[in-house]
């Protein structure tokens, strides 16, 4: 069985960096996701991680298995956060849209799962870099 990551040697300037400048690069990131909820700034960190993710140069064919458990990840991880909170978000009026016994779909839950899912995918796509290309 073939492990997950492995090592992709190519010619890149992802490649030529220093591993502890791709750990401080794979911190950083990590501790950006974590800092801000705000979807619009998540977008701007996801975005920069795909950059990156394409400069390295890293096949994409090859890592399909973790492209598609990244995929169930992220579907499982925010239907999950919308139904485990009762009104989708500990808010004092929340916007719901569907509600359905205890469970309801507010748009302020929306955000929260999608704030998630955004910090999760930009995390595992760094991370797939720095394992990758070191």
């Amino acid at each position: 069985m073939q492990p997950y990551f492995k090592y992709f040697p190519r010619n890149s300037f992802v490649h030529k960096l220093d591993p502890r400048t791709k750990l401080f690069l794979l911190i950083t990131y990590i501790f950006l996701a974590i800092l801000f909820t705000d979807v619009r700034i998540l977008m701007l960190i996801l975005i920069s991680a795909i950059i990156i993710y394409l400069a390295a140069k890293l096949p994409f064919k090859e890592n399909i298995g973790t492209w598609k458990f990244l995929a169930f990840s992220m579907i499982f991880l925010m239907a999950i956060l919308n139904l485990i909170s009762p009104y989708g978000a500990k808010v004092e009026n929340p916007h719901i849209i569907f509600k359905f016994w205890i469970f309801a779909l507010s748009w302020e839950g929306i955000f929260l799962s999608l704030a998630a899912v955004l910090r999760f995918l930009s995390g595992a796509i760094i991370s797939m870099v720095f394992i990758m290309s070191t």
